[in-house]
């Protein structure tokens, strides 16, 4: 790995520095599960996750519901972390908050090798990891695979840097497998490995071991997916993709989020935005490894606004995350300037300002009950007032059609809600209309679907949904978050409904 500053990449850093890393970073990650262990501040996805890991655990089943099998699990590798730490401690949701934990230890391990080879590596160590670790943007996604991707972003670069190629591959294909946008990073490394970019000698050679391995490694679950599961890709890209929210989508997105979120919003992209002032500061810049950062970055934001997928906001992590390394990197080389001369005080001024506008967030009464970034319609007390009537009104089994947040509610009722990411007949439905375009993008789908069976329709009983019928509802719920206002109605199954005619089988 390159270094600068005259500093080898193994070499052990000074006691003064370790003291303040030991004093100020692990208090830190205490200070971080505090924050995350108070108040029900699960996203709605993060309950879709949490579905199935009880369906494994109840009956070995991958899907929402034990009893049915589905692919809308963005994350195959969250999920399975999340199962095997349920034996551990109860119920997913504590499993959540404890791979966190786990996750923000191996963060700061990383960062602090990786900072080795930089002129300060004390400033960039700490700066990264305590604009992660209190970012409002990451602490809203627990529960989802966003720590679980950085962190193994973060490895991958760290083991090609390292040039411990074969780990390298196992790394990145447990990326793509924590997310599929993983790839992007597997195909950024060979580009720069064949290009020579990265000075290894035998760069083809050293290519095809890195490609053969992240195969080898991927390759088994695939073939599973593709054959038990109906489909290479889970069905969540078919949902999502072409999906915004009216004029809202991944690039616009960015402004509603000031507009709500002003103070977290800025408190997450402080560190981030520094990254402007990387060209002043690139001699004393492990080049390759910043490069391959802000690479990555710029390729993730890039390639979502091309898709023009809704602006979720887990989807601006690993973006935001690559910068923030840049952002740290920009703050050791002026650390390394100011040595001597102001010592590096002045460079705890923009966490100290990332930390004082996050402040506000407790501040707000019932800020707690939703997490700082979000796109929920309401917080999870409100859905178990909500599951709570619906198993105490209607009748037992019933099906409800949902339109709307599914994950939570479905945490919170014991009857079945038939929605597009817990039931196949509905994911079926969408999957098949994709099929039938005649084109490219229909011909991809037809593969990765090839093995999706045509399920049962469900014998849906009542509906849920924020478009009001005009008549025949049984009940209806407001519902506010710092998102948005809308209203839940309940609605027998022979009022007017969303539901899709029945599919047919794509496959001749």
């Amino acid at each position: 790995m390159e270094a600068a500053g005259g500093q080898a990449p193994g070499k052990v850093p000074g006691k003064s520095t370790a003291r303040v890393f030991e004093t100020i970073v692990l208090p830190a990650v205490a200070s971080c599960l505090l924050l995350m262990a108070l108040g029900d501040r699960f996203i709605d996805d993060a309950y879709i996750t949490f579905r199935y890991v009880n369906s494994l655990l109840e009956a070995g089943t991958w899907g929402f519901y034990p009893e049915l099998t589905t692919n809308t699990a963005t994350s195959p590798l969250n999920v399975m972390l999340l199962t095997a730490l349920s034996f551990i401690v109860p119920g997913p949701e504590n499993a959540a908050l404890l791979l966190a934990a786990l996750l923000l230890m191996a963060v700061s391990r990383i960062l602090w090798r990786m900072s080795q080879s930089f002129p300060a590596p004390g400033v960039f160590a700490l700066t990264a990891f305590v604009s992660l670790a209190a970012s409002p943007l990451l602490l809203s996604t627990i529960g989802l695979e966003s720590l679980l991707f950085v962190t193994l972003l973060f490895s991958s670069i760290l083991l090609v840097f390292e040039r411990r190629w074969r780990l390298a591959g196992v790394a990145m294909a447990l990326l793509t497998l924590a997310r599929p946008d993983g790839v992007l990073l597997t195909g950024l490394v060979l580009l720069f490995l064949l290009t020579g970019f990265l000075g290894v000698d035998r760069r083809v050679r050293t290519a095809g071991t890195v490609g053969g391995i992240y195969a080898a490694t991927l390759i088994p679950w695939l073939w599973f997916s593709w054959l038990e599961l109906g489909s290479l890709v889970p069905l969540t890209f078919v949902i999502k993709k072409d999906a915004p929210w009216g004029r809202s989508d991944y690039l616009w997105g960015l402004a509603d989020y000031f507009s709500r979120y002003p103070w977290s919003f800025t408190a997450a992209l402080l560190v981030p935005a520094l990254a402007i002032g990387l060209p002043l500061t690139w001699r004393t810049q492990p080049r390759q490894l910043v490069l391959l950062l802000l690479s990555f970055s710029t390729a993730h934001a890039a390639a979502y606004t091309a898709l023009k997928v809704a602006p979720y906001h887990w989807y601006y992590v690993p973006a935001v995350a690559g910068l923030t390394l840049c952002g740290a990197a920009v703050l050791s080389s002026l650390a390394h300037r100011l040595e001597g001369g102001g010592g590096p005080l002045p460079l705890a001024l923009p966490l100290l300002l990332q930390l004082a506008l996050f402040a506000p967030y407790f501040l707000r009464g019932g800020a707690l009950l939703l997490p700082p970034l979000h796109s929920n319609w309401t917080d999870a007390r409100e859905y178990r007032r909500i599951g709570h009537w619906l198993d105490s009104h209607l009748p037992p089994g019933a099906v409800i059609g949902m339109e709307g947040e599914v994950g939570a509610l479905a945490h919170c009722t014991r009857h079945r809600l038939s929605d597009v990411f817990s039931d196949p007949y509905l994911g079926a439905a969408r999957v098949y209309e994709l099929v039938k375009q005649k084109n490219v993008r229909g011909q991809i789908a037809w593969l990765n679907f090839y093995w999706l069976p045509v399920p049962p329709a469900p014998d849906i009983q009542f509906w849920l949904s924020a478009r009001d019928p005009g008549y025949g509802i049984i009940k209806s719920w407001p519902l506010s978050s710092g998102w948005t206002s809308e209203t839940l109605y309940l609605t027998r199954a022979e009022a007017p409904s969303p539901a899709p005619s029945p599919p047919t089988q794509p496959r001749p």
